[in-house]
C-alpha cells in the first residue's frame, strides 16, 4: 500500500512540477544558443545574454522553491484538508502515510536538484564544463593523495549528512503543519508561527551554547584537539553532526506520526 501511495504522490507532483523542469531545461538550452554567438563587444549580444541568465538564474529558483513548496503543500492538503477524510479511511497507518509523503518529498528535491545541476551543465557546454570537471578531478586527485582511503568516507558522510539534512528539514515542517493544523482557525498562519517560533527557540540555544563556549575557553581546547589529529577528529566531528540531525528528525517524526494517529482535526 505505502508503493501505491508513493506513486500517487510523485503522479501528484510530476503533473506540478515536469512543466516547470521542463522550462528551467528549455532556459537552459536558450542560454546555451545565446552563448554559441559570443561577441562581448556587441551592446545586443550583451543585453541578450545578460537578459537569459537573468532569466536562467530566476527559472532555476522557483522551481527549487516550487519543489519544497509542492511538498508541503502535498502533505497538508492530502493529510488535514477535506482529501484527509479520504486519506485516512484508507486500511493503513498513520505512520505509513507519514512514510509515503517523507520518501516521495525527498526523491522530488534530490530530483529537482539534480536537474538544476543538469540545466548548469547544458548552459556550461563545451570548454566551460570541461575545464569544470578537469579541476573537480584534479582536486579530487589531490585530496585522495593527501587523505587517502579517509577521503572517500568524508564523501559518504557528507552525502549521508546531506540526505539526512533534508529528511530532517522536511519532518521539521510537516511537524509544524501538524502541530498548526491543531488550531480551529487560521491553521496555515499557526503552521508558520509554529515554525518561526522553533526556529527563534533554536537560534536563542545556540548563541547561549556559542556564548559558552567562548566564555569558558572551552572552544580553545576543542581546536587544539581537532587540529592534533584533524583525519580522525573529522570523522568524528562528522558522525556527532550526523547523530544530531538524526535526532533532530526523529523527534519530528514522532510528534507527526503522535498527531495524525490521535489528534487529527479534520474540522
Amino acid at each position: 500500500m505505502v508503493k501505491k501511495l508513493i506513486k500517487y504522490d510523485f503522479l501528484s507532483y510530476m503533473r506540478k512540477l515536469l512543466p516547470m523542469e521542463l522550462i528551467l531545461l528549455g532556459v537552459a538550452l536558450l542560454t546555451r544558443f545565446v552563448l554559441v554567438f559570443e561577441d562581448t563587444s556587441s551592446a545586443i549580444y550583451n543585453i541578450v545574454f545578460t537578459s537569459s541568465m537573468i532569466a536562467y538564474v530566476i527559472t532555476l529558483i522557483v522551481c527549487l522553491i516550487a519543489a519544497f513548496a509542492s511538498v508541503i503543500s502535498r502533505f497538508y492538503k492530502n493529510m488535514f484538508t477535506g482529501e484527509g477524510y479520504l486519506s485516512f479511511t484508507l486500511p493503513i497507518k498513520s505512520t505509513q502515510h507519514l512514510d509515503s509523503k517523507l520518501i516521495s518529498g525527498v526523491c522530488v528535491i534530490f530530483i529537482t536538484v539534480l536537474n538544476a545541476i543538469l540545466s548548469f551543465m547544458i548552459v556550461m557546454l563545451g570548454e566551460p564544463i570541461i575545464e569544470i570537471f578537469k579541476a573537480m578531478n584534479f582536486l579530487g586527485i589531490k585530496a585522495v593523495e593527501a587523505w587517502g582511503a579517509h577521503f572517500w568516507f568524508y564523501m559518504l558522510e557528507i552525502l549521508l549528512y546531506v540526505v539526512l539534512s533534508t529528511t530532517s528539514t522536511i519532518l521539521l515542517f510537516y511537524a509544524c503543519t501538524c502541530v498548526g493544523q491543531l488550531a480551529k482557525k487560521n491553521r496555515v498562519l499557526m503552521s508558520f508561527l509554529t515554525y518561526f517560533v522553533v526556529y527563534f527557540v533554536t537560534q536563542i540555544i545556540e548563541t547561549i551554547f556559542i556564548a559558552i563556549v567562548s566564555v569558558t575557553g572551552i572552544y580553545e581546547d576543542v581546536a587544539e584537539w581537532f587540529v592534533g589529529n584533524m583525519l580522525v577528529n573529522f570523522h568524528v566531528v562528522s558522525w556527532l553532526v550526523i547523530i544530531g540531525t538524526l535526532i533532530s528528525a526523529a523527534v519530528c517524526y514522532l510528534v507527526c506520526a503522535h498527531i495524525m494517529d490521535r489528534k487529527v482535526n479534520l474540522e
